[in-house]
C-alpha cells in the first residue's frame, strides 16, 4: 500500500489518478497525492514535494499507542499528542505538544483512529530520534524486531508502560520505541499535560507550570544546568 512509483513527466500522463506517484525531475521529486496507510512499510529514503499527503490508522485503540508520520500536521481530532522530554525518577516523561513534526516519534492518546493530512507540503522518511541523558525515543518506517535494533529495546505494552523487549518482539511500521543503556525490565510513562505533570500509573504527581521546571517535576531557576522545560518545551540550560 505504501510502495512509491517513481515516473518521468511523460510517464505520468499514462498513470493519471494513481495514488503515490511521484514524478523525478533532475534531482528533486514532487507528487499531486500521497496516501500512506498506517502498518505497511515504506522503503524509500526520497524527500517529495506533495501537493496533497495523507496518513490513516483506522482501527481504534484505548489508552496510549506510539506513532511518526513523515510531514507535519495539526492535532487530530479527539486526540492528544505527547513528544518525549526525559527519563526521570518516575519513569520517561513525555509533554503535550500543539503540532506534530515530520519524522518525530510521538505518544497519542485517544479512542479512534488516527488520520492526518496537509497540503503543500515536504514529505520525508528521516527520523528525528529524541534522545534524553539515559533513554532515546525512537521510530521506524519498516517493521523490524528488538534483536536487530540491538542493546536495550523498551516497547510500549497495553498497560501504558514501555518494557524490555525480548530479541524476536516485533516493532511494526509507523511505530517508536525506546532503547537505554539500563537494562530495567520496565519504565513507566509520566506525561505532561497543559495544565501540569501527572502520571499514568497513579495519576497523582502533579506540578503546577512554572517558567522553569526539570524532569523530576521540580522548579529551578535559570541558573539550572540541565534539561528543562519552559512553556511546555524541551530547552537545556
Amino acid at each position: 500500500p505504501n510502495a512509491m512509483f517513481i515516473v518521468t513527466e511523460e510517464q505520468k500522463a499514462l498513470l493519471s489518478g494513481t495514488k503515490n506517484l511521484v514524478v523525478k525531475s533532475g534531482n528533486s521529486y514532487a507528487s499531486e497525492n500521497i496516501q500512506l496507510v498506517d502498518g505497511y512499510d515504506v522503503n524509500t529514503l526520497l524527500t517529495i514535494d506533495a501537493e496533497a499527503v495523507s496518513y490513516s490508522r483506522d482501527n481504534g485503540y484505548s489508552g496510549l499507542q506510539t506513532f511518526v508520520a513523515p510531514f507535519t500536521a495539526s492535532m487530530p481530532a479527539g486526540a492528544k499528542v505527547y513528544g518525549f522530554i526525559d527519563k526521570n525518577t518516575e519513569g520517561l516523561f513525555f509533554q503535550e505538544v500543539a503540532q506534530i513534526a515530520a519524522g518525530t516519534p510521538y505518544l497519542i492518546k485517544g479512542s479512534t483512529g488516527v488520520n492526518l493530512s496537509a497540503t503543500n507540503t515536504t514529505v520525508h522518511f528521516n527520523i528525528d530520534d529524541e534522545e534524553g541523558d539515559d533513554a532515546t525515543f525512537r521510530a521506524t518506517y519498516k517493521a523490524v524486531t528488538a534483536g536487530v535494533i540491538g542493546g536495550n529495546v523498551y516497547i510500549l505494552d497495553d498497560n501504558n508502560t514501555f518494557r524490555k523487549a525480548a530479541a524476536g518482539a516485533a516493532i511494526g511500521a509507523f511505530r517508536a520505541y525506546v532503547t537505554s543503556s539500563g537494562a530495567l525490565s520496565k519504565m513507566a510513562v509520566v506525561l505532561g499535560e497543559t495544565d501540569g505533570i501527572r502520571s499514568i500509573e497513579n495519576g497523582e504527581w502533579r506540578i503546577e507550570n512554572y517558567d522553569y521546571y526539570n524532569i523530576a517535576g521540580q522548579r529551578v531557576s535559570g541558573d539550572y544546568k540541565g534539561i528543562v522545560i519552559k512553556n511546555g518545551k524541551k530547552v537545556r540550560l
